[in-house]
């Protein structure tokens, strides 16, 4: 063994954990918003059903052939288009409860940028 190889392998794994942080703070604010917005639209109740969906959807992201999110796109909203519309057809099917629904889901939504 070359003095310098155990060097760049700790180099290597340091890298690997300052992007596996990255993309897990990435994923965590993401699911944080969209939890955030079925909070504020439906309540805490359909909160945990949108939860489900964004995991699930997470969980069938495509990976790379090591089994890695490419580094080149780790934004993760295509999750949680993937979970919106997964919620979306779920609420389709079984309705929001009369006694959960917001008085004013009408109003149009803010989106923040």
């Amino acid at each position: 063994m070359t003095p310098g190889k155990p060097e760049g392998i700790s180099l290597s794994m340091k890298a690997a954990m300052n992007l596996t942080e990255h993309l897990m703070a990435s994923a965590e604010r993401e699911l944080g918003a969209f939890i955030g917005a079925v909070s504020e639209l439906f309540g805490k109740e359909y909160a945990q059903r949108a939860t489900e969906d964004w995991l699930e959807e997470f969980e069938r992201t495509e990976l790379d052939p090591v089994g890695r999110i490419p580094e080149t796109h780790p934004e993760f909203w295509p999750v949680t288009i993937a979970a919106t519309a997964r919620f979306a057809a779920w609420l389709n099917r079984n309705g929001p409860c009369t006694s959960l629904r917001r008085s004013d889901t009408t109003s149009p939504v803010k989106v923040r940028r």
